[in-house]
């Protein structure tokens, strides 16, 4: 039997090309370089205490094994190809390939050490962006990305991992191994991600002080937008208008790669009369320097995520993250701290897509003015404030991970609830909290309590109703 190693602890005489070169004399039959994986089993999760950093880590898992088929079927037909644009520098991938049948191209980038394979994060990318010019439009979904290396650096791991869950890329490492100096022993051993790795992930981005939330409201427009009169009910058509809103500002909201929710809801009719704006569309998305500063004070301080997401900025700034910028900016970062400035002007984003979708979708022919306003908030001030007591939310639609995740979890609900008995359904979190569970899957997936009840579970797997958290 003979004994492989890894690439990077060995084979110092041994260069990349030589690699290459081996692996393009294997390009007819590349699937008897592979090393069949062994993927991770798992339990069936508990509806009543679903962890969502291990349901993310059966996302990626699945997404592992379609990539895997793909990279046994996959024939390259590449080698060392030079990518260049008129006046720019060379770009120089070295295999270029792509599964028969099957959808997209398969960018490949060998790296005989982890030292370098950081290189291949920035690299990668920069290929597929020449290749989707060149085969314009084509989406994230026309490129794969397969990297050849060896994975040990914390930095190069985590990549991968932030190119697969937040990036939506498709990502897949093979780590290689050979016995000595014999290329004819090189195989190629899928990358799978240890479960610890997603650990902490969900609670500090799901913590509801790391979710900005931006609300525009409207004015009623009586008889067009709400009902003429009060304790009537809005017609069909407002509400659809009221929806359409919303799923307009979900689309704008995952091409800018926001990861969070939408929804639109009306005050009740007879409210409205109150001088309330009575429309109003809430957005709500991950800031990502709350979260990192979450994890920050967790991985220093051993704090409960909670508190560490409810800590203020005070404790941590640019050069905690990144050291480096104490040579030559010091005291530009000992005067202001740039991470909080940073986080506190994240929400730019959210709020041009509120207020675009709200002053386009409100424009007549006679040319109307409507009557706009604002607010911020958080997941707890906004439904502690009272805001949303005499309104009635329409459509949710999530964006991002969220919406992996949220589908994920209405997946798993519906089939315990389709196959539970009535014992077992009454434990469920969506029947505890007093709601009837519909026939059909799509009456869930855009039900505002059973959204706002998925956002409270993330962070709470144990909740037992809408009041705990």
């Amino acid at each position: 039997m003979v004994r492989h190693h890894r690439l990077r602890r060995q084979n110092k005489n041994m260069n990349e090309k030589d690699i290459q070169n081996y692996i393009w004399s294997k390009k007819d039959d590349f699937s008897s370089l592979l090393i069949e994986p062994t993927f991770p089993e798992f339990e069936e999760p508990s509806v009543t205490g679903m962890n969502p950093s291990e349901i993310l880590y059966q996302m990626v898992i699945d997404r592992y094994k379609e990539y895997w088929q793909c990279i046994k079927e996959m024939e390259l037909w590449g080698c060392e190809v030079t990518l260049k644009e008129e006046d720019e520098r060379d770009m120089r991938t070295d295999f270029l390939g792509n599964r028969p049948g099957g959808n997209g191209i398969v960018v490949v980038e060998l790296k005989k050490s982890d030292q370098t394979a950081r290189q291949a994060f920035t690299e990668l990318p920069a290929y597929g962006s020449f290749l989707r010019t060149l085969f314009s439009p084509s989406s994230k979904n026309d490129i794969m990305y397969l990297l050849i290396s060896p994975m040990g650096e914390r930095i190069v791991e985590q990549a991968a991992i932030n190119q697969l869950v937040y990036d939506n890329n498709k990502v897949c490492v093979l780590e290689p191994h050979i016995d000595g100096e014999d290329l004819n022993t090189l195989k190629l051993s899928l990358w799978i991600p240890k479960k610890k790795m997603f650990d902490g992930i969900c609670e500090a981005a799901f913590a509801p002080k790391c979710i900005d939330i931006f609300k525009v409201v409207w004015e009623n427009l009586r008889g067009d937008w709400s009902p003429e009169g009060d304790h009537e009910y809005p017609e069909e058509y407002m509400k659809h208008r009221m929806i359409k809103v919303a799923q307009v500002a979900a689309q704008m909201m995952e091409s800018c790669g926001l990861h969070g929710f939408v929804y639109t809801s009306q005050m009740w009719s007879e409210a409205l009369g109150s001088g309330f704006l009575g429309n109003s569309i809430v957005i709500g998305a991950i800031n990502p320097y709350k979260v990192t500063k979450t994890k920050f004070y967790h991985d220093k301080y051993d704090g409960e995520w909670e508190e560490c997401a409810d800590a203020d900025f005070g404790g941590v700034g640019m050069m905690d993250l990144i050291p480096t910028l104490e040579r030559n900016a010091k005291d530009l970062h000992d005067r202001d701290n740039y991470l909080e400035s940073l986080a506190d002007s994240w929400g730019e984003d959210m709020t041009k897509i509120a207020f675009y979708v709200v002053e386009t979708m409100t424009k007549t022919l006679s040319g109307r003015k409507v009557e706009i306003d604002k607010g911020c908030f958080d997941w707890k001030n906004l439904f502690e404030s009272g805001d949303e007591d005499y309104s009635d939310p329409f459509d949710f639609h999530f964006t991002g991970i969220l919406r992996d995740l949220f589908f994920r979890y209405t997946e798993i609900d519906f089939e315990y609830l389709s196959t539970c008995n009535e014992d077992e359904r009454e434990i469920h979190p969506y029947c505890l909290a007093g709601y009837d569970v519909p026939e059909e899957l799509v009456d869930m997936v855009f039900s505002p309590t059973y959204a706002k009840l998925f956002l409270k579970r993330l962070y709470n797997p144990l909740i037992v109703g809408l009041d705990d958290i």
